[in-house]
């Protein structure tokens, strides 16, 4: 997979368009995966947050693809301060990381899941995660896909 990067100007916000340059069924699944991504049926191309971090999370993403950044794009991104709340549970993310790491799953495998289950510890950030019940990642699960867009498809694939 080949993706184009290049300045976008979207309802007056500057955002990274990112157009893919060779079909490919697994794009539009990891665009949803950076926060604040969107496509746009207009410019017939998907686009992030002008900043760093988007930037950064899409090149992790798409670590194994070509990423071709546009001439006219001087990618000067002044990173942003974006207050998320501390993990507190990273020995739990460490676990989930040592255990697929254990059972010999690809490395896109190991970084899909772990960034999901990112997710779904940001989602409950004061609760322990050994606490939680099949209802609690049916309610996030929901959340995902009233506030996100996630699909059903999405969800099974990632499940």
């Amino acid at each position: 997979m080949k993706l184009s990067l290049f300045p976008l100007d979207f309802r007056g916000q500057k955002r990274i368009g990112v157009r893919n340059l060779q079909y490919d069924t697994r794009y539009p699944d990891l665009m949803k995966q950076i926060p604040q991504s969107r496509w746009t049926p207009k410019e017939k191309c998907w686009h992030i947050p002008y900043h760093s971090d988007s930037y950064h999370l899409l090149k992790n993403t798409f670590a194994s693809e070509t990423i071709i950044i546009n001439q006219e794009f001087s990618l000067k991104i002044n990173p942003q301060k974006v207050s998320r709340p501390k993990l507190k549970h990273a020995s739990e993310v460490l676990r989930l990381e040592e255990r697929i790491i254990l059972q010999r799953y690809s490395r896109s495998t190991l970084k899909i899941y772990k960034n999901f289950f990112i997710l779904f510890l940001q989602f409950y950030h004061d609760i322990d995660p050994r606490k939680l019940q099949k209802e609690d990642i049916m309610k996030f699960l929901r959340h995902g896909i009233d506030s996100r867009k996630w699909s059903a498809y999405f969800i099974m694939k990632k499940c």
